[in-house]
């Protein structure tokens, strides 16, 4: 079997493992030569209407000069960039557009999630370590605009 094929075989295995363990309903994966959309065939009432996305909450909809930064795959998120680092950022912290928010590790490829404008720091969203799914808030900024 062509090395290739073994490589795709065990991203096609490491991203099965994925889905399943998340309560996502399906996944996609592309890079420069290979692309893969997964789902989960999830029971449903018969008749049932299909589930809504979650809402946000009232103050964060309303609030204007709210920044809502999410994951932009599924993995692994930290605050830092190694182990016994300091955050990258902390509640309160003032952070200009493009510094690392948090990191984002996903099938041992780690990615800084930056910081899509100025602002402070409103809300460190997720637990330094735990899965953050496709679209998971990570961090609320408030621009002050």
């Amino acid at each position: 079997m062509a090395q290739d094929a073994k490589n795709h075989i065990a991203k096609i295995r490491q991203l099965a493992e994925l889905l399943e363990a998340s309560s996502l309903a399906s996944l996609t994966y592309e890079d420069a030569d290979f692309k893969l959309a997964l789902s989960k065939n999830a029971p449903q009432a018969a008749g049932a209407p299909p589930a809504e996305p979650p809402e946000q909450s009232a103050p964060q909809a309303a609030a204007a000069n709210r920044v809502t930064v999410t994951a932009p795959v599924v993995g692994t998120a930290y605050r830092a960039r190694g182990p016994g680092l300091p955050p990258l950022v902390n509640a309160g912290g003032r952070v200009k557009r493009g510094d690392a928010l948090c990191v984002v590790e996903a099938m041992k490829m780690f990615s800084d999630i930056e910081s899509p404008c100025d602002g402070t720091v409103a809300e460190i969203a997720f637990e330094d370590g735990a899965l953050a799914e496709y679209g998971a808030v990570l961090v609320i900024l408030e621009t002050g605009e």
